[in-house]
């Protein structure tokens, strides 16, 4: 509404936040291996509050999408830094707990379009995000400091470390589970884009019902990360072998 946007130019502005997604993926992993992930979450969070805040105050789609692109960017360096983190604390612990840390992830999700439905007819956008930005940065410095020098450690086993032209050189796509986690990644992404754009648009519920949908299905995904270690344990992890 404060760009002057249709649904499907909104749309199209928001998947831009994509290429900064892209550009976190190709470089911040080899910066948290550098420089450990306290300082990347940190930074990220910042940023992404920073950012968030500026471009609900532009009227300009240029600006807002390169802000856009650059909260992509922050976003899924946070994302890179906390599952860093999940991975050694995995490898330290022996046991899977990937899903379950992406299950706790998915339930701050919902609760936050919870209290997002409560609060979208009192409170500006504006208001709502500045706050929101200011109670996440405060909790995450709390948490930062309550794990302590856990996440100041950068990856000491230089072996396995690459340089970006060789990240470049050496990179490939294994197709087959790349098409399958993309096809699961568009529902999630289609989901949560456009869910509430069409139960608030074309069906016409009241803003704090809209996010129902959505959290339906966000409900459903918690169910299935939650669980995700007995069913691997049931069910066995699927394993390619070139020879029978």
């Amino acid at each position: 509404a404060f760009l002057g946007l249709s649904n499907g130019q909104f749309g199209t502005v928001m998947s831009t936040a994509t290429l900064g997604a892209l550009a976190s993926l190709f470089s911040m992993g080899h910066v948290i291996h550098k420089v450990g992930p306290k300082k990347i979450l940190l930074f990220s969070q910042l940023s992404t509050s920073f950012w968030l805040i500026l471009i609900l105050n532009f009227k300009s789609t240029l600006l807002f999408v390169i802000g856009n692109i650059i909260v992509g960017f922050s976003i899924s360096a946070y994302h890179l830094s906390a599952n860093a983190h999940a991975f050694n604390v995995q490898d330290r612990t022996g046991g899977l707990i990937l899903t379950r840390f992406h299950g706790m992830w998915a339930i701050g999700v919902v609760s936050t379009a919870l209290l997002s439905g409560v609060l979208v007819e009192f409170v500006s956008l504006q208001t709502h995000i500045a706050i929101l930005m200011a109670i996440t940065t405060l909790v995450l410095l709390l948490v930062l400091r309550r794990i302590g020098p856990a996440l100041d450690q950068p990856h000491i086993q230089n072996d396995d470390d690459i340089t970006f032209k060789q990240m470049f050189s050496t990179f490939r796509i294994d197709w087959l589970p790349s098409l399958g986690l993309l096809a699961v990644v568009l529902l999630e992404w289609s989901t949560t884009d456009w869910a509430t754009i069409y139960t608030r648009e074309e069906i016409g519920m009241r803003p704090g019902l809209a996010a129902i949908p959505y959290v339906a299905f966000m409900g459903m995904m918690i169910l299935g990360r939650l669980n995700g270690v007995k069913i691997s344990a049931k069910l066995g992890n699927y394993k390619m072998r070139s020879e029978e």
